[in-house]
């Protein structure tokens, strides 16, 4: 039996299969041979020599023969060598993208980047990992995980390097992870990278390995514009009504910052928005008690989200005191 070294997931693959006849027997036998591999199989009616085969799962598969005999001639089934060993792969285009939204940053920023992992096709992927370690320059670095078009994230999210392996990935899946930390130092660049990493079986065939990385590049900037940063609080209470209507076509999966809020402290608070699966989505990150901004949970918002702040009176100026977007 003989067929092809590698053979793609849900196409029909050609076996080709030689009966032989063991002497003193003598002639040409007839009936049927039936080629399988597991819940795989196909039926060469003799003379013919080769059927189709169609494979469901990836992985290596051993393909067998039986031959079940007919009047002159008794039934056989092959064994070891004379079996047809295939290694069942998805031709799958899998695609990494990374952007911060910014190009800059200043010493102690707060940098949320945005990592995209799609499927392009043309078959479903299997056992994938995505991988973004710590860059130099950056700590304290948290991430998070959404899903969707039929692709679930292994963690919901954690902290330190991302390392998350993908046990099925459909066609049209999108994994949208959340990952950021702080500047420490006063680096002149940070560097951060994204990469995929095909399972070492190679049952995974990506056309276009290209795009298996994607690298995001800030630079420090030490410019400060004084009164121009955001708005200050001011006074004991305030609010403003995020235009969700008017940001919508402007947001993608990238995370931006679309409002900030300043105190007698420095920046307090800050709210990102992205564009994800034809909705809004908003997220506020606020000072924890070490003065790093902290981020929170992304959520979808109905309508204007209000975004409301309390604060207290603190020497000359006025320190933020709690944040709701509701």
């Amino acid at each position: 039996m003989s067929g092809p070294a590698r053979s793609r997931v849900n196409q029909p693959t050609s076996f080709t299969l030689a009966l032989g006849v063991n002497a003193p027997g003598a002639g040409t036998p007839g009936g049927t041979v039936t080629l399988s591999s597991g819940a795989s199989n196909c039926t060469v009616t003799l003379p013919a020599t080769s059927c189709n085969l169609s494979f469901p799962t990836l992985g290596s598969r051993t393909v067998s023969a039986s031959y079940a005999g007919d009047a002159n001639f008794s039934g056989s089934s092959s064994s070891g060598a004379g079996n047809m060993q295939t290694l069942v792969y998805a031709l799958s285009d899998i695609e990494v993208r990374k952007s911060a939204g910014v190009s800059t940053y200043g010493p102690g920023d707060l940098i949320v980047y945005t990592v995209t992992v799609r499927n392009l096709g043309a078959d479903a992927a299997a056992n994938i990992r995505v991988i973004d370690s710590i860059p130099v320059g950056l700590a304290d670095v948290v991430w998070s995980c959404d899903g969707s078009g039929g692709v679930a994230c292994s963690q919901p999210g954690g902290s330190g390097n991302l390392d998350a392996s993908i046990a099925a990935f459909p066609v049209g899946g999108l994994l949208n992870y959340t990952y950021y930390g702080y500047v420490v130092g006063v680096p002149t660049q940070i560097v951060n990278t994204a990469t995929i990493t095909l399972p070492a079986d190679t049952s995974i065939e990506d056309p276009t390995l290209s795009n298996n990385s994607a690298t995001d590049t800030n630079l420090i900037d030490n410019l400060f514009v004084n009164g121009f940063e955001g708005a200050a609080v001011n006074a004991s209470a305030g609010s403003f009504r995020l235009p969700s209507a008017s940001l919508r076509g402007a947001l993608s999966e990238v995370a931006v910052v679309v409002y900030r809020l300043h105190d007698a402290n420095g920046e307090a608070l800050r709210n990102y928005a992205r564009g994800l699966d034809g909705e809004s989505q908003y997220v506020l990150a606020t000072r924890d008690p070490q003065g790093r901004l902290r981020l929170a949970v992304w959520r979808n918002y109905t309508g204007d989200p209000l975004l409301s702040w309390s604060a207290r009176q603190a020497g000359d100026g006025w320190v933020l005191h709690g944040a709701e977007l509701r």
